[in-house]
């Protein structure tokens, strides 16, 4: 017998002794003990007793090592700001998912692997092993000197230079063949912005870039963040892609950090990069936009219209035509002779996969020769017409009623060719009422229930009148259902 097993055993012994007082007043004659707890009891003990004495490290090769668990200890001179998202920051790089135990279980997932390796590739064993085993997480594969690196950089970033973290291992076991690291973070006073500034080049983007800065991120104080600054970078290049600079890339924007001042503090300046590509500076327009919605049909997949219809100022090519075309034009942000905005792409897109009818959508931009134009393509691949589902539930509850329930529906995507959703649902379930040693209930209890559905879905709002400017950021899914039940109890 291990250590833990020798612990479980005295954890239960009171069970042994229960059990045993029970059939002594018994024999003589005196009410006893109700004997499924202790019985109950003694079998959990023998399980997790057995469970516990089959070592899983036998199954370790000479050199490796079992890798169990990871501790951080989280120390400052100061009060950090921000602590809790640094910290969580580091756990992201030395935290590791490992066999852990659960209570006084072993590790189960490590034992199934270990013990219940199936003879075939399938089978119940085969499924168990392979949905339920995990194999054992090793102190080479976790490499906690590496990610100890990665932590030190992690915290240099967050403005902390001179802090530092400290890896130690605790090895324990038969043969010291588990481990346990614990990183121990010492943190110091980070250093902060005194002062940020935007150095103009003379480009086109220069004024735009200048008159954002009064939002800008990062303030004077703040402490020093190499995020904060990757953000800064986003929301300048959202801002000029937003007003035609297509290609413009938020990796033109250079930080420059001066850290001598003293003080810990920080003087920050931000550049334009020297080569960057000439497309960068000019700000394009959209030209003409078209739209060719696929077919689902595997022999129709290279097919190519040979008519289109020209609706909103946009050429719409279809195979099979199963959407009416204005129900899509009308959900392009993208306008011909507009601009060309970062915020509408990204709209045009949320909207078209929003709807639930398309398989797959994306938005390609060619640009027209020695011009400051944009030709887009919008591909559109829908969704099979008819889709099924299958759900199966098991359910308790608290009143001691406990059983199956299920609901299988059919639904068809278009049915009006406006992207339409009608489904036809039928659930129903069955429950009964189980043997409860606290409350006292007319046992045979149990009921039925069975219903249907009829649900008629819309990706847009159905109103008697225009709506202007009509946000095309989020779908919006106005529902109208039709229910009947029936409940038997």
């Amino acid at each position: 017998m291990n250590a833990r097993g020798f612990i479980i055993w005295n954890k239960f012994r009171p069970g042994l002794k229960t059990l045993e007082t029970h059939f002594r007043r018994r024999q003589m004659g005196l009410p006893g003990i109700h004997a499924g707890a202790g019985t109950f009891v003694v079998k959990i003990a023998l399980a997790i007793f057995l469970l516990s004495s089959c070592s899983n490290v036998k199954y370790l090769e000479k050199d490796e090592t079992l890798y169990t668990r990871t501790w951080f200890s989280v120390k400052g001179i100061t009060r950090i700001k921000n602590k809790p998202l640094k910290v969580y920051e580091l756990y992201l790089v030395g935290g590791v998912k490992t066999n852990r135990p659960f209570l006084f279980l072993p590790r189960m997932n490590l034992y199934i692997y270990n013990h219940w390796k199936p003879s075939g590739n399938w089978g119940p064993r085969h499924y168990f092993h392979r949905v339920f085993g995990k194999p054992p997480v090793l102190l080479e594969d976790v490499n906690p000197d590496f990610r100890l690196k990665v932590m030190e950089q992690r915290i240099a970033e967050m403005g902390h230079f001179d802090s530092k973290i400290e890896l130690s291992l605790k090895y324990f076991g038969k043969n010291n063949k588990k481990v346990r690291a614990k990183y121990h973070v010492f943190f110091k006073p980070a250093y902060t912005y005194r002062n940020f500034e935007f150095i103009k080049k003379d480009t086109r983007v220069d004024s735009i870039i200048n008159s954002s800065m009064a939002k800008t991120l990062i303030k004077s104080g703040n402490d020093y963040w190499l995020k904060e600054m990757k953000e800064e970078r986003e929301r300048l290049n959202l801002i000029l892609q937003n007003q035609g600079y297509y290609f413009f890339n938020p990796n033109y924007l250079l930080f420059n950090a001066d850290t001598t001042i003293g003080n810990k503090q920080v003087d920050l300046t931000m550049v334009i990069k020297d080569k960057i590509t000439e497309n960068a500076y000019n700000k394009y327009y959209i030209r003409n936009i078209g739209i060719f919605v696929r077919s689902d049909k595997e022999s129709l997949k290279d097919a190519v219209p040979n008519d289109s219809v020209f609706l909103d100022n946009l050429k719409y090519k279809s195979i099979e035509n199963p959407f009416r075309p204005k129900i899509i034009t009308q959900t392009v942000s993208l306008k011909p002779g507009e601009h060309y905005s970062l915020t509408d792409h990204e709209n045009t897109l949320r909207y078209l996969q929003g709807m639930g009818a398309f398989k797959s959508a994306n938005i390609s931009f060619n640009l027209v020769d020695s011009s400051n134009q944009l030709d887009a393509q919008i591909s559109l691949v829908p969704l099979k017409p008819v889709q099924t589902s299958l759900e199966v539930n098991f359910a308790t509850k608290s009143n001691d009623f406990l059983g199956p329930s299920a609901e299988v529906s059919i639904g068809h995507m278009n049915v009006l060719r406006g992207a339409e959703r009608l489904i036809l649902s039928l659930d129903g379930g069955f429950e009964w009422q189980k043997r409860s040693r606290k409350r006292e209930y007319e046992l045979g209890l149990n009921s039925y229930e069975i219903g249907t559905q009829l649900k008629l879905i819309v990706p847009r709002f159905m109103l008697p009148f225009n709506v202007k400017n009509e946000s095309h950021r989020y779908v919006p899914k106005p529902c109208r259902a039709l229910a009947l039940g029936h409940l038997n109890g």
